[in-house]
């Protein structure tokens, strides 16, 4: 299972320096090469945050949740996560305030979109299947993630 989102590979390459090309599309290969991410996220509001005014780079670290996220909006969906709770990394509560990486993700989606970014545990998937007959995968399944 994976810990993190993807990172886009023009950056993890060192073919990019990680700025934010907000102001000048042109300058991200991605952009270049005829992805429309940067044309999207300014059409949906992305732009006008956060995402728009760091100087570093928001799909850079985490294009592919981002990617995913723009996908499921420009398709008229939802994005879910479907993550193992026993890692921290995506939802880690301290004594009175969330530090996970989705709390920080959250901050980069505009207001009105937050309402189509959801999450569910992986147990949470597989206690549904496992009150359902005629997944014969699921034993398998189970083993390969620790799941029982």
């Amino acid at each position: 299972m994976k810990r993190e989102f993807g990172v886009c590979s023009i950056f993890q390459n060192g073919d990019c320096n990680g700025r934010n090309p907000s102001s000048d599309f042109d300058y991200c290969y991605q952009h270049y090469i005829g992805l429309r991410y940067w044309i999207l996220t300014e059409k949906y509001g992305f732009l006008d945050g956060i995402a728009g005014s760091s100087p570093i780079c928001f799909l850079a670290l985490y294009y592919q949740f981002f990617r995913e996220l723009i996908f499921s909006i420009e398709s008229g969906g939802v994005f879910i996560l479907l993550y193992d709770e026993a890692n921290p990394s995506f939802y880690s509560y301290g004594a009175t305030i969330d530090h996970g990486l989705m709390k920080f993700l959250i901050d980069f989606v505009p207001e009105e979109l937050r309402n189509r970014v959801h999450s569910i545990t992986i147990q949470h998937l597989v206690d549904v299947f496992n009150n359902n007959d005629g997944f014969d995968w699921l034993i398998e399944f189970n083993k390969k993630y620790a799941l029982i």
